[in-house]
């Protein structure tokens, strides 16, 4: 039994529907949106995810996003080039290239504004991972 399977506890028809999906979707490199309630355990099902593909010797990159400011999400998420603004005195790596070849996991992408979560979407070739 993998040992992410003792981390995911229930008797529901539901979650125990859901929970036999990690395997297929293990194996795809598509991106998953993994939605419920705040507390139901969506991190929980992301690593049990990312532990049983072939990421899983990458990394695991959790981000609250309810925790970024607006005005730091871009620079977060994508980083940043030395001399790209006033005060970028070094070249900074986003959360994205921290996570490249593993998984990134957006909890609360919800928060993000719609500007922010528009960037996301409409620039895939930077949000590559």
């Amino acid at each position: 039994m993998p040992h992410w399977e003792d981390t995911l506890i229930g008797t529901s028809r539901s979650f125990l529907q859901v929970k036999g999906k990690i395997p297929l979707l293990s194996r795809s490199r598509a991106t998953v949106l993994i939605s419920g309630e705040t507390g139901t355990g969506k991190e929980l099902f992301a690593r049990a995810i990312h532990y049983s593909s072939e990421r899983c010797g990458k990394p695991f990159v959790p981000v609250n996003c309810a925790a970024l400011p607006d005005h730091l999400v871009e620079n977060e998420l994508f980083g940043h080039s030395k001399g790209a603004f006033t005060g970028a005195l070094v070249e900074k790596h986003g959360l994205f290239h921290e996570a490249d070849g593993g998984t990134l996991f957006l909890d609360e992408i919800n928060s993000l504004s719609l500007a922010a979560q528009s960037k996301l979407l409409r620039d895939p070739a930077r949000s590559r991972v």
